[in-house]
């Protein structure tokens, strides 16, 4: 497939190149039936990479790494002579390229979607958007003023506190005002007299 393009692309340009070499005029006919083959062809070569037949492909992508300004042997026999070396020169050419067709025709529909907004509208939600915006940041702003500023304790209670801690501040002597302890009776010691037991009256 790619063998063929290369054969259809390098007879169009031989051809163009001996016309116009003997100053004749390009056979417009014979161009235009050269450039439908190239045009299906390269059809054809984008269908079977965008396929999942080559995944490696697809995901494979070429760039040069070093710039090299002389001339590179390797690339001249790879390319056939048409690139001799890799330098700043040539590489903006190679890059660029057209994108593939299915992401121009998405980049169209979206360009042709941008261009029938109304710009009124556009004003209008873009109006409303800072309007929002801008009660956003105030609403942030009290929530975090009331942060900043809220009060987790008093002073007063905290000074008390400590006073009471410390110092003993606001707390009333028990001890001043207890009474005597009980005085407990020993036992006597030794021969000690029992109380009789109460007789009985009959």
């Amino acid at each position: 497939m790619q063998f063929h393009l290369k054969i259809a692309l390098e007879g169009l340009l031989g051809k163009l190149d001996s016309e116009l070499a003997q100053g004749r005029e390009p056979n417009w006919a014979s161009l235009l039936d050269s450039y439908a083959l190239i045009t299906g062809q390269i059809e054809t070569l984008t269908r079977y990479l965008r396929s999942e037949s080559a995944p490696r492909l697809v995901n494979t992508s070429c760039f040069p790494v070093i710039l090299n300004p002389h001339r590179d042997e390797i690339v001249a026999r790879l390319t056939e002579e048409r690139v001799p070396s890799v330098n700043h020169e040539v590489v903006p050419d190679y890059f660029r390229t057209k994108p593939d067709p299915a992401v121009e025709a998405l980049q169209k529909e979206l360009n042709k979607d941008n261009s029938t907004i109304d710009a009124e509208k556009i004003k209008q939600v873009n109006d409303l958007v800072n309007k929002l915006a801008d009660k956003i940041e105030v609403s942030l702003d009290s929530k975090r003023h009331n942060l900043e500023n809220r009060r987790y304790n008093e002073d007063d209670d905290t000074n008390s506190l400590i006073g009471t801690y410390y110092y003993g501040i606001g707390l009333t002597n028990v001890t001043s005002g207890a009474r005597n302890p009980p005085v407990t009776q020993q036992r006597p010691a030794g021969n000690a007299i029992r109380p009789q037991q109460a007789t009985k009256q009959w």
